[in-house]
Protein backbone atom coordinates (compact mmCIF):
# COMPACT_ATOMS: atom_id res chain seq x y z
CA UNK A 1 0.00 0.00 0.00
CA UNK A 2 1.51 3.35 -1.04
CA UNK A 3 -0.33 5.84 1.14
CA UNK A 4 0.63 8.89 3.16
CA UNK A 5 -1.03 11.52 5.37
CA UNK A 6 -1.28 15.29 5.07
CA UNK A 7 -2.34 17.11 8.24
CA UNK A 8 -4.63 20.15 8.19
CA UNK A 9 -4.99 22.13 11.44
CA UNK A 10 -8.51 22.34 12.86
CA UNK A 11 -7.97 26.08 13.41
CA UNK A 12 -8.52 26.50 9.68
CA UNK A 13 -12.17 25.47 10.06
CA UNK A 14 -12.53 27.32 13.35
CA UNK A 15 -11.67 30.64 11.73
CA UNK A 16 -13.76 29.87 8.65
CA UNK A 17 -16.94 29.02 10.58
CA UNK A 18 -16.65 30.86 13.89
CA UNK A 19 -14.84 33.98 12.74
CA UNK A 20 -16.56 33.89 9.31
CA UNK A 21 -13.32 34.83 7.62
CA UNK A 22 -12.36 34.14 4.00
CA UNK A 23 -8.98 32.57 3.29
CA UNK A 24 -6.34 32.43 0.62
CA UNK A 25 -4.41 29.17 0.57
CA UNK A 26 -0.95 28.99 -0.94
CA UNK A 27 0.46 25.49 -1.32
CA UNK A 28 4.23 25.71 -1.48
CA UNK A 29 4.93 22.03 -2.16
CA UNK A 30 2.02 19.93 -3.39
CA UNK A 31 1.15 16.30 -3.99
CA UNK A 32 2.40 14.17 -6.89
CA UNK A 33 0.29 14.35 -10.05
CA UNK A 34 -0.99 10.78 -9.59
CA UNK A 35 -2.14 11.30 -5.98
CA UNK A 36 -5.64 10.04 -5.21
CA UNK A 37 -7.70 11.03 -2.15
CA UNK A 38 -8.59 7.99 -0.02
CA UNK A 39 -10.03 9.18 3.31
CA UNK A 40 -10.14 11.85 5.99
CA UNK A 41 -9.89 11.34 9.76
CA UNK A 42 -9.88 13.74 12.69
CA UNK A 43 -7.28 13.38 15.44
CA UNK A 44 -9.03 14.94 18.45
CA UNK A 45 -5.93 14.73 20.65
CA UNK A 46 -3.89 16.93 18.29
CA UNK A 47 -6.72 18.95 16.70
CA UNK A 48 -5.79 18.06 13.11
CA UNK A 49 -7.59 16.56 10.14
CA UNK A 50 -5.60 13.79 8.52
CA UNK A 51 -6.11 13.57 4.76
CA UNK A 52 -4.97 10.22 3.34
CA UNK A 53 -3.65 10.03 -0.21
CA UNK A 54 -2.31 7.23 -2.39
CA UNK A 55 0.45 7.60 -4.98
CA UNK A 56 2.93 5.37 -6.76
CA UNK A 57 5.68 7.77 -5.65
CA UNK A 58 5.00 7.16 -1.93
CA UNK A 59 6.94 4.55 0.03
CA UNK A 60 5.31 1.11 0.03
CA UNK A 61 4.18 0.25 3.59
CA UNK A 62 2.94 -3.06 4.92
CA UNK A 63 -0.60 -3.36 6.23
CA UNK A 64 -0.76 -2.58 9.95
CA UNK A 65 2.19 -0.17 9.91
CA UNK A 66 1.72 3.53 10.58
CA UNK A 67 1.40 5.69 7.45
CA UNK A 68 4.01 8.43 7.04
CA UNK A 69 3.03 12.08 7.46
CA UNK A 70 4.13 14.23 4.55
CA UNK A 71 5.92 17.10 6.26
CA UNK A 72 7.18 18.49 2.96
CA UNK A 73 3.61 19.36 1.96
CA UNK A 74 3.24 22.89 3.26
CA UNK A 75 0.44 25.37 2.92
CA UNK A 76 -0.06 28.82 4.35
CA UNK A 77 -3.60 29.70 5.36
CA UNK A 78 -3.94 33.47 5.38
CA UNK A 79 -7.12 35.23 6.46
CA UNK A 80 -8.28 37.86 3.99
CA UNK A 81 -8.59 40.48 6.70
CA UNK A 82 -4.96 39.79 7.69
CA UNK A 83 -3.33 39.85 4.26
CA UNK A 84 -1.98 43.38 4.69
CA UNK A 85 -0.20 42.42 7.93
CA UNK A 86 0.92 39.06 6.46
CA UNK A 87 -0.07 37.19 9.65
CA UNK A 88 -0.71 33.46 9.51
CA UNK A 89 -3.58 31.68 11.21
CA UNK A 90 -2.38 30.32 14.58
CA UNK A 91 -1.97 26.55 14.76
CA UNK A 92 -2.11 24.15 17.70
CA UNK A 93 1.30 22.89 18.74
Amino acid sequence: MKRAIIELPATFLHFAFIERTDYHVKVEHGLPDDAKFCACHYDHTRHVFQLIYESETFEDISEGLKMPILDQITANFVACNMIETNELIPQYE
